[in-house]
């Protein structure tokens, strides 16, 4: 054979060997699903071609559950997304090309209907469309269980519907402890607020609703809203109850308790747990007392005034906006002077006060309030001094009964009748109110124009039908209280151009507030409805009729 011939030979093999080589990779390639590329998008979701069990199956003894679709799929966030009622304990998941495959730690209860609902977990390959309706049913005795349960989950404070809570149906206990046991049959609500639990076995449950924001799916009493229905369900075969109304509150009953303490060398700090709106202090030794404050929602703040330096001790007691009572006994010691400087905690605070109205706030006519809020206890606080000028004309003659004070003589509220018709100064001199550190506050000037009746609008309405005291409460677009009124013809004036929402508090322990309820007694919240509309006010405008029907309450 020629040296040409040999060459042409050994070229040829290694172009085979190339050739081969670059089919198998093709192969190999082809054998992975890839995202195809260019052309139309495609937006057809998958298909449930084949399940093992068929849906609505009986007498189903396995332990594995297979769903196989009509393309390539993904199971994203599975053991998040998938709701399985009753509980079937823990399982194993593999997500196959065109399948997904769950396998049981334990075998299923007999006689039991057990509903898959997949929300968007299982989605296409390529464009990840997801599974529409997915919903697996299937029972391991002979029938099928029929019963649902349907309604709506909205926030009890502004009436909008929530996304994402969980509702669940436990089986009647006096025992029932919904912080440490799982619900039996359960689903989440969908972006309208609505539910709907299905296939429910015969029985008599308790319907509740919680956040469930660590999805542990055990209530947290001191972070998680909750609604329930006061009385069971009495669930059969035919059983079809629909239109639950589900409003979610905060029941935070639990006692608050010391989350810590600060010691200063003039100030000693107390920070609770949950905040309080009543307090009292009994020093052991009377002649121990020393002045005190509550400094924000949860803290209680004691001052220095007498250079302590030995160990008060004083039982306490707090009140929080449930009524519930915590009381203990503490230990105040200031901490000995140190650290001499700009920022050391051995120096005092400066003397302050918050104002309610700010220079150049618009005002009512009128009835004129004032409120002011100081952040030490007052020592003396000489009130004749004091000038409210209308006009720049008239100054008005304040009265002793124009005045009220709350939280130890740290807040001040001024409430007065004025003549202004065009602008009000509020003097506050220099040497007004002293603290109990012997400091004062620099004069403090406020011109605040009055309001023109033109340039803001009023709504006016009727609420009727009431068997209970009640509070009609104008919101606005953060839904913060604006107005209050407990008259049953009521009327907002002076209100900016803006829109707003109306709610009705039946106060049913009639307290002057809203009040929560308690799962464990059965408690429910009191009563809140809302008018049905957003009320948009205009300016120079009067809309009447907003009228509100508590006759059903």
């Amino acid at each position: 054979m020629s040296s040409f011939n040999i060459k042409q030979l050994v070229i040829t093999l290694r172009i085979y060997s190339l050739l081969t080589a670059a089919f198998y990779f093709l192969l190999l390639g082809c054998s992975q699903p890839i995202s195809p590329t260019g052309g139309k998008r495609d937006t057809i979701p998958p298909k449930l071609i084949k399940s093992i069990p068929e849906n609505k199956q009986t007498n189903y003894k396995g332990k594995t559950i297979e769903l196989e679709f009509d393309e390539y799929i993904v199971a994203e966030n599975l053991q998040q997304k998938l709701l399985v009622t009753p509980d079937p304990g823990e399982y194993e998941y593999k997500a196959k090309p065109t399948s997904v495959r769950l396998v049981f730690k334990k075998s299923l209860d007999s006689a039991k209907t057990y509903s898959f609902s997949f929300g968007d977990a299982i989605k296409d390959f390529s464009e990840k469309n997801p599974a529409k309706n997915l919903r697996l049913v299937f029972s391991t005795g002979i029938g099928i269980d029929s019963a649902l349960v349907r309604g709506e989950v909205k926030d009890m404070l502004t009436n909008k519907p929530m996304f994402d809570v969980l509702v669940g149906l436990y089986p009647h206990s006096d025992t029932l402890n919904i912080e440490k046991m799982k619900p039996m049959y359960f689903t989440r609500s969908d972006s309208s607020g609505r539910f709907s639990i299905e296939n429910i076995q015969s029985n008599l449950y308790r319907l509740v609703a919680f956040d469930d924001k660590n999805r542990s799916f055990t209530y947290n009493l001191k972070t998680e809203r909750i609604a329930y229905l006061r009385d069971s369900l009495v669930i059969k075969d035919s059983t079809q109850f629909s239109g639950a109304s589900l409003k979610l509150f905060l029941a935070n009953t639990t006692p608050a308790k010391v989350k810590g303490t600060i010691p200063r060398t003039y100030y000693y700090s107390i920070n609770y747990d949950k905040g309080f709106v009543d307090y009292k202090v009994k020093f052991d030794n009377p002649n121990d007392s020393i002045p005190y404050l509550q400094n924000g929602p949860s803290e209680l703040k004691f001052f220095n005034t007498k250079s302590r330096k030995d160990t008060l001790v004083a039982k306490i007691m707090i009140r929080d906006s449930v009524g519930i009572m915590f009381e203990h006994v503490q230990k105040i010691k200031f901490r000995e002077a140190r650290n001499a400087g700009k920022n050391s905690d051995s120096n005092k605070e400066p003397f302050d006060m918050k104002v309610s109205h700010q220079d150049n706030d618009p005002i009512e006519p009128r009835l004129f309030t004032l409120k002011l809020t100081f952040n030490k206890p007052l020592a003396e606080a000489r009130l004749n001094q004091i000038q409210l000028v209308s006009d720049s004309l008239k100054t008005e003659q304040l009265l002793p009964g124009d005045y009220t004070w709350e939280n130890n003589k740290t807040i001040l509220t001024l409430a007065h009748q004025i003549s202004a018709r065009k602008l009000l100064k509020v003097v506050l001199p220099k040497s007004t109110f002293f603290s109990v550190e012997n400091d004062t506050i620099p004069e403090r000037i406020f011109k605040l124009p009055i309001m023109e009746e033109e340039e803001y609008g009023m709504l006016e309405g009727e609420i009727k039908g009431a068997k209970q005291p009640f509070i009609v409460e104008l919101l606005d677009e953060k839904f913060e209280v604006v107005k209050t009124s407990t008259k049953p013809s009521f009327q907002f004036s002076y209100l900016k151009p803006a829109l707003y929402n109306i709610r009705v508090i039946v106060d049913e322990n009639q307290n002057g507030k809203w009040d929560a309820g308690d799962f464990k007694t059965r408690k429910l919240a009191e009563p809140i409805l809302f008018y049905p509309d957003v009320i948009k006010v205009k300016k120079n405008f009067v809309l009447s009729g907003i009228d509100i029907d508590l006759s059903t309450k």
